[in-house]
C-alpha cells in the first residue's frame, strides 16, 4: 500500500495536469505515476514494432479497432522518441492500458534479442516524490548553526563556475536577497493561487538556487522554470525541456536538478537518453537528488551515477539527517547514490513580500520519520 503522502502527491499533480490521465506502478506497489494508455518507443523502426506490437493487443479486447492506436507526436524529434497513444483512457477506455501493460510484456522478448530497451511507460518526472515528510516553513533566525553552514568565499564574476538549476522558477523578488542578488533565469509562473494562497513548490527553485549560493558563492547561477506545473513533468516532455533549458544560455559547467522517478528499471529513462548522451558528451556535470522515496530502487536520472558509462557525468546526492550522523529516514539510499549532503530541515531562502504570502500545508506527516 503506498504511503499517504505519496497518494495526496499524486492527487496534486492530477490537479496540476487535468488533461493527462495518470495512474500509478507499477501495480499496486505505486513505486511511480504514468500517463495510462501511453508508451514511449525510440523513432524509426523500433517505434513501428512497438506500434504494431500494442495494435494487436488492443484489437483483441472486444470492440476495439486497430485505428485506436496512433502515434501522438512527430515521427522524429531531438529525444529521439516518439510518443504512442492507445485509445483514450481519459473517457473511459480502459481497453488501452490493459493493451500496454500485455504489449510491454510480448516486448521483452525483444529486447532480449536487441540488447538494448525499446520501450517504457510515460512516467512523470517530479520533484514532488514519495515518503518526504516535508515541513512547513517557517522563519529561521540568521545564527550561528545554520544547515547547511554558508561558505566563506565570495562571489567573483571572472572565475565564477555556471550552473544551471532545473526547477521551478524564480519568485519575482528574489533580487531582494542579497544572496541572489546576481541570479538571473525564468520568472516563477502564478506564485499563488486563485484564493491568494502561495502555490505548492512555487518557491523551490529559489530555495536551491538559494543554497547553491550559499555553500558555493563563486558560480553564476540560471534558473530555469522546467518544472513550473506543480513540480512536475511528463517523461515525453523531459527530455525536450532539459534541451531547451540548455540551449537558452549553453551548456553549463554543472546542472542542478533535484527531480526525478523511479521506473522498476536498472537502465535509466528513455524519454532523457539523448540528453543524457549529450551531457557526456558535453562535459558538464549533472548534480541529481537521489529523490526521497525511502528506497533503493534508482531513482533517475540521479541513477545514471551508478552506470559506468555516466560515473564522470552525473553526482547522485542523498539527504543526510539533521545532526549528519546518518541518512535521513527518507532518502534514497543505495550503491548508485554516490554522496550525501544536509537534507533535513534546512534554512534557506524565502523571499519576503511586502505582505506575507499565506501557505497551506497540503500533506500529511509521519512520526516515525522526522
Amino acid at each position: 500500500m503506498a504511503p499517504q503522502r505519496f497518494r495526496e502527491q499524486f492527487d496534486q499533480i492530477q490537479r496540476s495536469m487535468p488533461d493527462v490521465p495518470l495512474a500509478m506502478g507499477p501495480d499496486d506497489s505505486a513505486e511511480f505515476f504514468y500517463e495510462k494508455g501511453v508508451v514511449l518507443a525510440r523513432d524509426g523502426e523500433e517505434a513501428r514494432l512497438v506500434e504494431d506490437t500494442v495494435r494487436a493487443h488492443f484489437t483483441r479486447a472486444p470492440g476495439l479497432t486497430a485505428d485506436r492506436v496512433r502515434r501522438a507526436g512527430p515521427e522524429t524529434n531531438r529525444t529521439g522518441i516518439t510518443r504512442i497513444q492507445v485509445g483514450d483512457p481519459g473517457h473511459g477506455d480502459r481497453g488501452g492500458d490493459r493493451a500496454v501493460a500485455h504489449a510491454l510484456r510480448a516486448l521483452r522478448a525483444h529486447e532480449g534479442r536487441a540488447g538494448r530497451r525499446l520501450v517504457s511507460r510515460n512516467h512523470v518526472v517530479s520533484i514532488a516524490v514519495n515518503a518526504c515528510p516535508g515541513d512547513e516553513p517557517v522563519p529561521a533566525p540568521l545564527a550561528q548553526g545554520t544547515n547547511p553552514a554558508p561558505a566563506e568565499t565570495a562571489y567573483d564574476e571572472d572565475t565564477a563556475v555556471g550552473v544551471l538549476v532545473v526547477d521551478t522558477g524564480l519568485m519575482h523578488d528574489h533580487r531582494a536577497v542579497p544572496l541572489l542578488a546576481h541570479v538571473q533565469g525564468d520568472a516563477q509562473v502564478e506564485e499563488t493561487d486563485d484564493t491568494g494562497v502561495l502555490r505548492q513548490y512555487a518557491g523551490h527553485g529559489t530555495f536551491i538556487a538559494g543554497l547553491v549560493a550559499a555553500v558555493a558563492p563563486n558560480t553564476d547561477i540560471t534558473v530555469r522554470g522546467t518544472l513550473d506545473d506543480a513540480g512536475a513533468v511528463l517523461e515525453s516532455d523531459f527530455g525536450h525541456r532539459l534541451f531547451e533549458a540548455v540551449d537558452a544560455g549553453g551548456w553549463p559547467d554543472i546542472i542542478s536538478l533535484s527531480a526525478g522517478t523511479s521506473n522498476g528499471r536498472t537502465d535509466g529513462l528513455l524519454g532523457v537518453d539523448a540528453f543524457m548522451r549529450e551531457l557526456r558528451a558535453r562535459g558538464t556535470l549533472l548534480v541529481a537528488a537521489a529523490g526521497n522515496n525511502g528506497s533503493a530502487t534508482p531513482f533517475w536520472p540521479a541513477a545514471y551515477a551508478g552506470l559506468p558509462e555516466y560515473a564522470g557525468s552525473v553526482l547522485s546526492v542523498g539527504a543526510l539527517r539533521g545532526d549528519g550522523e546518518h541518512g535521513a529516514c527518507f532518502s534514497n539510499h543505495g550503491a548508485w547514490v554516490k554522496a550525501y549532503a544536509p537534507g533535513e530541515r534546512l534554512t534557506g531562502v524565502l523571499t519576503g513580500f511586502e505582505t506575507p504570502v499565506p501557505y497551506v500545508y497540503q500533506h500529511s506527516t509521519y512520526d516515525a520519520c522526522r
